[in-house]
């Protein structure tokens, strides 16, 4: 994931954005993406939320993650107030 820049969004999270308005993956077509401001540890960062070309898979990036997060790492994503929020958890 760190290498490829890309993470396959997972059904719990795609719901959870939806859920709270933030991005519905359902509505969005083959190559859109949408950018989505968020904090991590008191420092704005921008989470992109996208269809792929070709299958459409469902994919969500977090910029600088190769130096922000290592190997191993759980990223927690909460949702308050519509504002969305990463908590990273290391090994």
């Amino acid at each position: 994931m760190l290498d490829k820049s890309i993470c396959d969004c997972n059904a719990p999270t795609r719901q959870l954005l939806k859920e709270a308005g933030i991005v519905d993956y359902d509505q969005l077509e083959l190559g859109e993406k949408v950018q989505v401001n968020a904090r991590m540890e008191g420092d704005d960062v921008v989470v992109s939320c996208y269809r792929a070309n070709g299958r459409g898979d469902k994919r969500i990036w977090f910029n600088k993650a190769k130096q922000r997060f290592q190997a191993g790492d759980k990223i927690a994503l909460k949702v308050r107030a519509k504002k969305l929020y990463l908590e990273v958890e290391g090994k």
